[in-house]
């Protein structure tokens, strides 16, 4: 199993750097999973593309219900993260960063799996707590 961010998930919909690697990490056999928090943080991350005039509306309309035909099909599985709030608000006070990014971190921790993120920062700055953390890059 994989536990990716929506950093990733949004390269699935909308065409953006490193796409490609998201889509060859899709293809892989793992199992792609994700907190159920994905499912609004990719739709937060579409409409505020539209939001910026970086995609038309009908395009983030498009993406949207790609997104839930995905979700639809178990593409990926989103797994309640009611059990990992208690360790990413640690995380989150710990590494000083956003609790969103956290709860993606107590996941893959949970589940020890690999976490996958396009945020380079993010990857940085966890990477000795979590050295199973991959760049989306490194999918390429």
């Amino acid at each position: 199993m994989i536990v990716v961010d929506a950093s990733v998930a949004v390269k699935w919909l909308v065409s953006e750097q490193d796409e490609d690697a998201a889509e060859e990490l899709l293809r892989t056999q793992a199992q792609v999973a994700g907190p159920a928090l994905l499912r609004v943080e990719v739709t937060a991350a579409i409409a505020r593309k539209a939001r910026f005039g970086e995609i038309q509306a009908a395009q983030a309309e498009a993406a949207i219900e790609l997104w839930r035909s995905m979700l639809d099909r178990a593409d990926i599985d989103l797994i309640a993260e009611d059990p990992d709030l208690p360790l990413a608000l640690k995380l989150s006070l710990e590494l000083n960063h956003p609790l969103q990014d956290c709860v993606y971190l107590a996941l893959a921790e949970r589940l020890d799996a690999p976490l996958v993120t396009a945020d380079e920062k993010f990857a940085a700055k966890v990477r000795k707590r979590h050295p199973r953390i991959r760049t989306l890059a490194s999918f390429r």
